[in-house]
């Protein structure tokens, strides 16, 4: 008779049933499978760590599209009617002359009616969510007056290069502004 080898199991079938049951194993230190888990554990923690720290240093802009198109619409039909009341003013003083003497009166009346039109602008309640969108239109506007100013000093002194720079300014801020006001949903305003 045989003996059966000393490292070899020895079978009894009452201790081994014949029908096989799934085998859990748990993941020992030779086993790639927990090496595998281990792995992607480390890597969901390092991209979390790394999303949290982009979230950190670059906080999420405020969305422009907060403020619905009803809520909006109130504030809109407002700003545009005090627009509406200014242009026939701001056209009725022609284009640009190109004679300082003339430029000096006709600079310093665009500034003072703007100016105005800016005190009648600030009365108008900003709707909730949209007060960075209104400032990228007013402050060309603002700018633009600025420069105008800028223009009637330098005509008073007779420095035309200073005028001449300052007229090329009011030309680009102006082009800032209308864009703005426009994308805003001013109808009348960014005419102006």
């Amino acid at each position: 008779m045989n003996a059966p080898h000393p490292y070899e199991p020895q079978r009894h079938p009452e201790m081994y049933p014949t029908t096989t049951q799934p085998v859990v194993r748990s993941a020992g230190p030779h086993d790639s499978s927990g090496k595998s888990i281990a792995l992607i554990g480390v890597l969901v923690t390092v991209i979390g760590s790394a999303l949290a720290l982009f979230a950190w240093l670059y906080p999420k802009s405020p969305d422009p599209s907060t403020t619905s198109l009803n809520e909006r619409a109130p504030y809109l039909m407002q700003v545009d009617g005090i627009c509406h009341q200014f242009k026939p003013a701001m056209i009725g003083l022609g284009p640009p002359p190109t004679e300082p003497d003339e430029g000096l009166t006709w600079f310093g009346q665009q500034a003072r009616l703007h100016r105005a039109l800016l005190t009648a602008w600030a009365n108008v309640q900003i709707p909730v969510g949209d007060d960075e969108l209104v400032r990228t239109i007013l402050d060309p506007l603002e700018q633009e007056v600025m420069q105008m100013d800028l223009v009637v000093e330098s005509l008073q002194r007779g420095h035309l290069d200073d005028a001449n720079a300052a007229i090329v300014k009011v030309n680009e801020v102006r082009t800032e502004y209308r864009s703005a006001a426009r994308a805003y949903g001013l109808r009348v305003c960014h005419d102006l």
